[in-house]
């Protein structure tokens, strides 16, 4: 998961950089950005597999809900970001700002010992 993070808050703060020194071309852009958009896919599957595993008989929910949170939090920091100046600089600097909190946080979070019998965990 740390790959596809440190690909998006990278190429996010790379596209920032690019449209921050007026030196993009729009095919350059779009370039960059295809990257930034598929780097969140090395993670939404391992994300919705690991709470799938957790939830047990409840899996499809755990799904469902996963499938909401994330549509409320983009649908969320697209509002917040559509509030300031439109520029070329404001979709890069959102996805690299969030790239990089996304990325502090993961590697802030403690990792639980596997438990003897989680269907994860040894045994």
């Amino acid at each position: 998961m740390l790959v596809g993070m440190g690909l998006n808050a990278a190429s996010g703060l790379g596209l920032f950089l690019l449209a921050q020194a007026e030196q993009v071309t729009p095919g350059v852009y779009g370039s960059v950005l295809a990257l930034v958009i598929s780097a969140p896919g090395l993670n939404f599957g391992n994300l919705t597999a690991l709470t799938m595993a957790d939830a047990g008989k409840q899996a499809g929910v755990a799904s469902a809900l996963m499938g909401v949170m994330h549509y409320v939090m983009v649908a969320g920091i697209g509002y917040v970001v559509s509030l300031a100046v439109a520029e070329i600089t404001s979709l890069p600097a959102t996805i690299a700002l969030c790239g990089v909190l996304a990325l502090i946080l993961c590697l802030s979070i403690r990792h639980p010992q596997p438990q003897e019998n989680h269907p994860l965990g040894k045994g």
